[in-house]
């Protein structure tokens, strides 16, 4: 399930945002709630999104046996053929483009470009109250951890951002040619640089 990895980093950007820019309200949600309750807290609607978003693939093809060709014994073997579903014209525009390029691109990097504003400018804020107030040692210390994380995870969704760009503006490619793609029925000949960028 591909868009697991996606949500996950997702969540992750949610649960550091509001770590650094609502330290209150978060610490007194880990104080509430025991460590496995917010994993399953984090982690159960990411794989129900998940599930729901790729429930469909498993009907796109189907297992049949096949007669070997170019032999002469009558083994037969196992063999993959599309289904009806991904032949369906709107199913290729509405689900494998649209619903593809919104779930797993445009609503991800929104969200995390949003994040990680927000945690940037929590990070300047804080260290800002931090030396203004000069708070105390212990408290310096759990500010310092929880600001340390939050530049950890910048660090990944900039990472996680630059490898998904590519595949998004693939993505969008495939929607701007999305009337060619249908109309050809399986015949669309992409161009090289598309092949190239797609592997």
């Amino acid at each position: 399930m591909f868009c697991t990895s996606l949500y996950l980093t997702l969540v992750l950007g949610l649960e550091r945002y509001l770590a650094v820019c609502y330290p209150t309200s978060y610490r007194e949600f880990t104080l509430r709630y025991s460590n496995t309750t917010r994993l399953f807290l984090y982690v159960s609607p990411v794989l129900l999104i998940s599930i729901l978003l790729n429930i469909s693939k498993y009907f796109e093809t189907r297992i049949v046996y096949r007669q070997q060709e170019n032999t002469d014994s009558d083994e037969m073997m196992l063999d993959m053929e599309l289904t009806e579903l991904f032949r369906d014209p709107n199913y290729i525009k509405y689900y494998s483009f649209y619903t593809r390029l919104f779930a797993t691109g445009i609503i991800p990097i929104v969200s995390l470009s949003f994040f990680n504003i927000k945690i940037f400018q929590g990070i300047r804020d804080m260290r800002g109250r931090m030396i203004q107030t000069g708070v105390g040692s212990r408290r310096q210390q759990e500010a310092t951890s929880e600001l340390n994380l939050a530049i950890v995870l910048v660090c990944v969704v900039v990472v996680f951002l630059t490898c998904h760009i590519p595949r998004i503006l693939l993505n969008m490619f495939d929607v701007l040619h999305i009337n060619d793609i249908v109309r050809c029925k399986g015949s669309y000949e992409s161009p090289a640089w598309f092949k190239c960028m797609a592997g």
